[in-house]
């Protein structure tokens, strides 16, 4: 047998021993299904990195603890326990940081549940002198269940509810074994919802509150989204719980959609996507008139459904630049709906973009050229008329249009002088151009020697 034929053996049996080898740790978790095999230093291990304290109680201070092994042959020295968390304590005497080979020392874990509610996860970081591993990242595991408990959920659904309907009721339990639910109050904001309480017992025979919810007669129509707190008395002791309230209340006539919004700037003269009148019930109505305002051109035709109306709108050649917020009536012959309301909010796009809006010159930049930006969808092409200062310390040119783009131009500013001034100069560059309703912009201009 030749050496190469040895060599490429003790190769193979190399690479097999450490492809097989079992992995011992994922990051800086350092936990590990097997224990590592002894090596030279300390070495540490947890049996798991999960501390998993179960279903616990709002407001209860829960000890748990975790068990570091070493499993090397030195010294393992505990450096700094730490919790991402402030609801999370840890305990270990100064006397049990060190622990000896094949030894092991129990840390305390003290969680805190006040004002914490479902399903908690908080990280733990313990420092030590493990050469390989410095850093164990564990985790507390734990279910926090408030005192009192809402069912079939904290969710009440108002999609297509109409004033004066019914709603699901909720039934709340304590969750303390052996404690009743004393006493139950809700803080209802608005006028939206009403509702009535009455005791009742569940199949297990425990006795609680149950909850009837309705629609207000008075409230509003429109979307909802609302919070509800509920607060519920057991053992003396007083806890809060939040119910969320959310959906559209309707009317006879349902409004789809029920709102126009855009975020995005509108252009003058764009078509919204038709506001579609249902009746709910199946009665046909007319619609008398519709009233939207200077800024919005409206018509309304027959829906597609039996009995439908599409209110089409159209954002006005005369709607002022920027955000715009208008209410669309309409006016129908139903005695039990005669008005219905469309929200509208829109921004509408400048007639002449400038950008940017204000110059601010200082000593850095005094020299240099600042150059305003003009633009205009509504013209073929943009004509800056004249751009002018009325103060001479700044300089003011039109920069010639691109026949690429016919609709943007440019004006550059500039300090006249070599020298800055001795105080702080304040000014406005005018400029006059073709589009209508825009023909006069001005923007400030200030040299600020600060």
């Amino acid at each position: 047998m030749n050496g190469s034929y040895v060599s490429k053996i003790i190769l193979l049996v190399l690479v097999t021993a450490i492809t097989s080898a079992p992995t011992l740790g994922q990051g800086h978790k350092h936990t590990h299904d097997e224990p590592r095999s002894i090596h030279s230093g300390p070495q540490v291990y947890f049996e798991s990195n999960v501390i998993d304290l179960g279903d616990v109680h709002q407001h209860e201070r829960i000890p748990g603890s975790v068990t570091i092994e070493n499993h090397g042959d030195a010294d393992l020295e505990i450096k700094e326990l730490a919790a991402h968390c402030g609801c999370t304590v840890l305990q270990l005497d100064e006397a049990n940081r060190i622990v000896p080979p094949e030894g092991k020392q129990e840390i305390t874990i003290f969680f805190n549940s006040e004002a914490r509610q479902g399903r908690q996860r908080q990280l733990i970081n313990v420092f030590t002198n493990d050469p390989e591993y410095p850093v164990a990242e564990l985790v507390v595991k734990s279910n926090v269940l408030a005192d009192f408990q809402v069912l079939p959920a904290q969710y009440i659904s108002l999609a297509g509810a109409r004033p004066g309907e019914a709603l699901e009721s909720l039934s709340v339990f304590s969750t303390v074994e052996g404690a009743a639910l004393d006493k139950l109050e809700i803080d209802v904001p608005g006028r939206i919802l009403e509702y009535a309480m009455e005791s009742i017992v569940n199949d297990d025979g425990v006795e609680g509150i149950g909850v009837r919810f309705n629609v207000a007669d008075e409230a509003e129509l429109g979307p909802v989204d609302i919070s509800l707190r509920f607060d519920g008395t057991v053992n003396g002791e007083t806890r809060p719980v939040w119910v969320r309230a959310k959906g559209i209340i309707v009317g006879p006539i349902e409004v789809r959609p029920a709102r126009i919004e855009s975020t995005q700037p509108t252009p003058r003269g764009r078509s919204f996507a038709p506001v579609t009148l249902r009746p709910a019930d199946g009665q046909a109505f007319n619609v008398l008139s519709i009233d939207a305002g200077p800024y919005i051109q409206h018509s309304h035709a027959n829906g597609k459904e039996p009995g439908d109306v599409d209110v089409s709108l159209r954002l006005g050649e005369e709607a002022p630049d920027g955000p715009l917020a208008v209410s669309v009536t309409v006016r129908t012959d139903r005695p039990d709906m005669p008005i219905v309301e469309i929200p509208v909010f829109v921004d509408v796009l400048p007639r002449c973009r400038v950008q940017p809006a204000f110059v601010l010159v200082n000593r850095q930049t005094m020299n240099r050229s600042h150059r305003i930006r003009l633009q205009s969808d509504i013209v073929s092409a943009l004509e800056i008329q004249s751009a002018s200062c009325d103060n001479p310390d700044f300089e003011v040119a039109v920069i010639d249009a691109s026949p690429s783009y016919p609709k943007i131009r440019f004006v550059e500013v500039r300090w006249a002088g070599s020298d800055a001034p001795s105080q702080d100069v304040v000014s406005e560059l005018k400029i006059k151009t073709n589009v209508p309703g825009s023909e006069d912009i001005t923007v400030p201009m200030e040299f600020r020697i600060d």
